[in-house]
């Protein structure tokens, strides 16, 4: 019996063996899990939270551009001026120089009427190069106020973007605010643009240079004044005046008989339609519906009536007793 349980005993050992094992494994598996979630709840445990970045501020909006031609052709009149610039296309150079943020542009606009005031010859002769330069004589590469020209009248004469010898003189006298060339002295009267980077203000004159005039040019001609008629004399009006008298009160006496003849022919007229409806009236009368229509011709009649003047009233009334029809009944 004992030999025979020998064999189950040592079986049952080789499975306690493995159990053993088996649970000595597990615990070690459990432990290394446990050991791990620690280390890593400690971990993340000990690490500083990420800081808050405040929103990056939005970019500063791109500066606004004007457009030199759209202003010139909506201002003014500064037509003249502005098909100079197209043609030479001193426009572009000008519309580069406004939209430079750093310097900017302060533009200086004849109107039409300067223009006007001078002889054709005086641009008509010019090369392309001088008109060119005449035209950049008229900016400054900078961008000016209108409060900065009495500081800058002190830094006189300043340069314009014509270069060289093309420079003006500013003056400033209480607001009123000249600029000056060789051969004219304009005013600034208007400030058609004034935000930086760009200032344009209208003058008065085309600015000159010597450069390019070497003498005063010749103004236009000023149109023939109309002839200015003579007062008479306080004492004894002319004989020309005393005969013509008359003729004043002989008009005066046409014109009330135009008038009243046109009045009478009204008068006339008035009354021929009238009498000519009297007599359809009379007419209709004497049929059987004839009655049925007196009513509405009688309102139609004193309508007629109240709207016609006194004179035309006293015809009708004579030509309604030459018609009798006092004795209709």
């Amino acid at each position: 019996m004992e030999k025979g349980r020998g064999p189950l005993a040592g079986r049952d050992l080789h499975e306690e063996k493995i159990l053993e094992k088996k649970m000595g494994l597990s615990s070690l598996f459990c432990a290394t899990a446990l050991l791990v979630s620690l280390i890593s709840s400690s971990a993340t445990a000990q690490s500083p939270p990420a800081p808050f970045l405040p929103p990056s501020p939005a970019p500063a909006p791109a500066p606004h551009f004007v457009n030199l031609t759209d202003l010139l052709s909506v201002a003014g009149p500064f037509g003249t001026f502005l098909n100079y610039l197209l043609q030479t296309k001193v426009i572009d150079t000008f519309q580069n120089q406004a939209n430079d943020t750093k310097q900017g542009i302060t533009l200086f606009v004849p109107n039409n009427a300067a223009f006007a005031s001078l002889e054709r010859s005086d641009l008509g002769n010019l090369t392309q190069d001088q008109l060119k330069s005449l035209l950049l004589y008229h900016a400054f590469p900078k961008y000016y106020s209108l409060s900065d020209f009495r500081n800058l009248s002190n830094s006189n004469p300043v340069s314009t973007m014509a270069g060289g010898q093309y420079t003006l003189n500013v003056t400033d006298s209480s607001g009123l605010i000249h600029v000056a060339s060789s051969w004219s002295n304009p005013k600034i009267f208007s400030s058609v643009w004034a935000t930086s980077p760009a200032a344009v203000y209208a003058i008065n004159r085309v600015l000159l240079p010597q450069a390019i005039f070497s003498s005063d040019p010749p103004l236009a001609p000023a149109p023939a004044p109309a002839p200015e008629t003579t007062k008479p004399s306080d004492v004894a009006p002319p004989r020309s005046e005393i005969a013509s008298a008359p003729k004043s009160s002989e008009s005066s006496t046409s014109g009330a008989l135009s008038h009243s003849s046109g009045a009478s022919l009204f008068n006339h007229l008035v009354c021929a339609v009238f009498g000519s409806l009297i007599l359809v009236l009379r007419k209709v009368m004497a049929t059987k519906q004839g009655k049925k229509l007196l009513m509405p011709f009688v309102a139609l009649y004193c309508m007629f009536w109240v709207m016609l003047p006194w004179t035309t009233r006293q015809e009708l009334v004579e030509l309604e007793v030459d018609y009798g029809m006092s004795h209709v009944d």
